[in-house]
């Protein structure tokens, strides 16, 4: 495996303002059949927590690869500095596929930080055994949790708004489009 990037594609050109910017890449040794994306797939999936145990970090690696090579996990999300929440709503983002907390599942939890942790969306009917149940995605674009509705289209204007200015993701009408080099 390589992990790289490239931090110095800021500055001017020309005419041309370039803002910061961060180009980073992983490569792996795995089989293409066996890559999948972190986005929701579809409503009706369960979602599931899988921490490390006293056994450590690359057992549970192991086990992750062998799920999702075995095409029992559809998406899957490393859990990092955000915590689940943060992980549930960008799995949430790319297909606009909601979740419906499980009952069980502590509300409080889902800003945990879980280093080394997995969110999967599991294939209809697989089960992982020794994980956390977290919900169900739904087709509605929301977190629903004990009666409280969470619209993602709000949390989502909110997080990308923070950027439109630097980073815009749409052309006004009119809008001239830059030229590619």
């Amino acid at each position: 495996s390589a992990i790289g990037g490239k931090d110095s594609m800021s500055g001017s050109f020309i005419d041309l303002d370039v803002p910061p910017t961060l180009v980073s890449f992983a490569v792996s040794t795995a089989e293409a059949k066996d890559v999948i994306s972190p986005e929701f797939k579809g409503a009706g999936h369960g979602v599931v927590l899988l921490a490390p145990d006293d056994a450590g970090f690359l057992p549970l690696f192991d086990r992750v690869a062998e799920l999702i090579r075995g095409k029992k996990v559809l998406s899957a999300w490393a859990v990092t500095h955000g915590g689940i929440a943060e992980g549930l709503f960008k799995m949430a983002l790319g297909n606009r596929i909601g979740l419906a907390f499980d009952p069980g599942f502590d509300k409080k939890d889902a800003f945990s930080r879980v280093p080394g942790g997995f969110i999967l969306e599991l294939a209809e009917g697989e089960r992982a055994e020794g994980a956390k149940q977290i919900g169900r995605t739904i087709p509605e674009y929301r977190f629903a949790c004990g009666g409280e509705n969470i619209d993602l289209s709000e949390v989502e204007r909110a997080y990308s708004g923070r950027l439109e200015g630097v980073y815009p993701t749409k052309a006004g009408a009119g809008e001239e489009q830059a030229e590619p080099f």
